[in-house]
């Protein structure tokens, strides 16, 4: 037994001898560089037109109609770098319930007008920003421009709303921190 253990170790140290003379043959392994950057060309951005209106909201309309759909984004420039210090969680609380109803409209219909024209609806909150968006298909736009208007404007806040977002926020915070 010892024999075997001991041939078949000289037969390890045979063979990785054997490989060293291959090893060998490449000085400055990697040899391989990065590829080289693709040469510079021209982007091309599509049109925008970019208006202010008289109560100084900014209008940015980009145009792109390769496809038969509409995206709407309002964006607010107030997010969670401007929470009080004692109610950190105000902006994306704010914004979850922007889409929990308005005071022209119930939650079930935003839900069912956006539903009736096959869009989506969504609201959000970051740092800088609070948003309300829609997608919608072109001949439906007049309809989401009005959802998005209603719900930026006419915002419901519903007590029991707050409340069950609250507890869902902090659900989540508790969820996360275990």
């Amino acid at each position: 037994m010892r024999r075997s253990c001991a041939a078949a170790a000289a037969m390890l140290v045979v063979t990785i001898a054997g490989l060293a003379p291959a090893f060998a043959q490449i000085p400055d392994w990697p040899s391989d560089r990065p590829p080289k950057p693709l040469p510079a060309r021209d982007v091309k951005f599509p049109p925008y037109a970019l208006k202010t209106l008289a109560n100084g909201l900014q209008v940015i309309a980009v145009s792109h109609h390769e496809q038969p759909s509409v995206s709407i984004r309002l964006m607010v420039r107030a997010g969670g770098a401007q929470d009080p210090s004692d109610k950190p969680g105000v902006a994306s609380l704010a914004a979850a319930l922007l889409d929990q109803g308005t005071t022209t409209r119930s939650a079930e219909e935003v839900g069912h007008t956006i539903d009736s024209i096959c869009g989506l609806i969504g609201t959000g909150s970051g740092t800088e920003y609070t948003f309300v968006e829609a997608i919608v298909m072109k001949d439906s736009f007049g309809v989401g421009l009005d959802l998005v208007s209603d719900m930026a404007k006419n915002p419901a806040f519903v007590p029991q709303e707050i409340e069950l977002q609250r507890k869902q926020m902090l659900s989540s915070m508790t969820v996360n921190y275990d």
